[in-house]
This record gives C-alpha cells, sequence and structure tokens, in this order.
C-alpha cells in the first residue's frame, strides 16, 4: 500500500505529459491555413518568444533573489530549512517550462484554429481545445513531476523528514 501512495503523483504526472505529447502531435498535423496566415502566425510567435525571453530574464533574478532570501532564513530557524529555497527553484523551472511549452503551442495553434474555423467551427473549437489542453495539462504535470521529484530527493535520497509521517494520513487530519 505504501508505494502506491509513493507513485501515485509520478504516475499522474507521467499521464499527464503523455496526453500532452499526442495532443501537441494531434496539432502538428492540422493545416496552418495560407501564406497569408502562416506569415502573421511566425510573427505572433516571435513576439511571443521575445517576451518571454525578457520576461525570464526578469524572472531569473527575482526568483534568485528570493532564493537565497529563503535560503538565508531556512539557516536561521530551525522550523525552515534551506532546502525550501530548492524547492522553489524547482517549482520555478517546471512553472518556466510550463509556460514556455504552452506559449509555443498557443502561437502555432493560432492559425491552425483560424483554418479549422474555415472549414466548420466544431473544427476550430476541436484545435483550440486541444491547444488550451496541452497547457492546462502541462502545468500539471511538470508541477507534479516537480513536487515528485523533489519530495524523492528530499525523503529518499537526503533522508530528510519522516516517511511515515507523510504517509499516514491520520497524521493530514491533525
Amino acid at each position: 500500500m505504501d508505494w502506491m501512495v509513493w507513485a501515485i503523483g509520478p504516475i499522474t504526472a507521467a499521464i499527464a505529459l503523455f496526453v500532452v505529447i499526442m495532443l501537441v502531435s494531434m496539432l502538428r498535423k492540422e493545416s496552418s491555413g495560407n501564406e497569408k496566415m502562416q506569415a502573421i502566425s511566425r510573427k505572433v510567435q516571435e513576439g511571443a518568444i521575445a517576451f518571454l525571453t525578457r520576461e525570464y530574464r526578469t524572472l531569473f533574478i527575482f526568483v534568485t533573489i528570493v532564493a537565497i532570501f529563503l535560503a538565508s532564513l531556512g539557516m536561521m530557524w530551525d522550523e525552515m530549512t534551506p532546502y525550501m529555497s530548492i524547492s522553489f527553484i524547482a517549482g520555478a523551472a517546471c512553472s518556466a517550462l510550463s509556460g514556455y511549452i504552452g506559449m509555443r503551442v498557443a502561437t502555432s495553434a493560432n492559425a491552425k484554429t483560424a483554418e479549422g474555423a474555415r472549414q466548420n467551427l466544431n473544427k476550430g473549437l476541436t484545435v483550440a481545445f486541444r491547444a488550451g489542453s496541452v497547457m492546462g495539462l502541462t502545468v500539471v504535470g511538470l508541477g507534479l513531476m516537480g513536487v515528485s521529484l523533489v519530495f524523492a530527493i528530499f525523503y529518499i535520497v537526503l533522508d530528510i523528514g519522516d516517511l511515515e509521517l507523510v504517509a499516514d494520513a491520520e497524521a493530514w487530519k491533525t
């Protein structure tokens, strides 16, 4: 039973990321429309990547400052550990990767959605729904995988914390 508790997170994350791969594969097969639609789509993608590049530079500075702050708090107080900063960095990295993947898929799906809607509204809606699902499932999949990896590293590899307490559902009620 205990191994199932530890396996739920990574298995669920793997399923979510597998579905993301399948959805991206389906989206790649969709038509991007005529030359004009493709040219506009490329410009939107270039702008989105330029935006993310600038945003992630700022994010890197912010995450570094907060991680140093959390690590220093962890060294001063017994209740907090310096490992919190590692968790924070892992979460920020998963979030940034999710944003990048989501932006890439969303911007490439714009022309595909418009082309699908030119055929019929249901086709356009299907393409848009698949593209939106990629973002949602990427956030969930990478977030859950990140938490699972941090948990595994801290509790299994570094032997930090009480595994029995974490697995004990009764302890969660208090």
